[in-house]
């Protein structure tokens, strides 16, 4: 990850990466990756798109609770002072069968641990729900920091625009 980070840093550096506009997202296990990025790089990224993925640590064969795996993603911010990460979006499909729904809402509760800690550097619940419509959710903080979650009916393990015949 380290070699990632310090090669967009050395591209911010001679001005040809704005710093504003430094995403990171993933699919399945790109997804994880990106978890991984954003929570241990909160200063390079801005946004996270965590799709059908996991939460950060959350692949191991220990039982995590939500404050465990929050924790764990704040422990791996580094304390770092300048957070630019805004804005987590998290996809997951109803039907997908090889990262369980239940991994994008464990997913979620991580977002909403590390974003409500990282606003004002307490876990007081500072993030509202503002939208829960139609597999839709939006959670926002009052300093403009945003957990966004969508949940596709039916939707497999894929991103295929709904394509059965590419279905994996």
């Amino acid at each position: 990850l380290q070699e990632i980070v310090d090669q967009i840093q050395r591209l911010i550096a001679k001005g040809s990466v704005d710093p504003e506009q430094v995403y990171v997202g993933g699919f399945t296990a790109g997804g994880v990756m990106a978890a991984h990025f954003a929570y241990c790089y909160p200063d390079v990224f801005k946004t996270a798109l965590i799709h059908s993925g996991a939460p950060f640590k959350f692949l191991t064969r220990q039982k995590y609770s939500e404050n465990d795996l929050g924790q764990k993603a704040i422990d791996c911010s580094r304390t770092v002072k300048h957070k630019r990460l805004k804005d987590i979006l998290i996809v997951h499909g109803t039907k997908d069968k090889i990262s369980f729904v239940s991994n994008g809402a464990k997913a979620v509760d991580q977002a909403l641990y590390f974003m409500d800690k990282n606003d004002d550097g307490q876990k007081n619940y500072s993030l509202r729900k503002t939208l829960d419509a139609g597999g839709l959710a939006r959670w926002e903080s009052n300093q403009g920091h945003s957990v966004n979650y969508i949940s596709i009916t039916n939707m497999g393990h894929a991103w295929s625009g709904g394509d059965p015949r590419y279905r994996f």
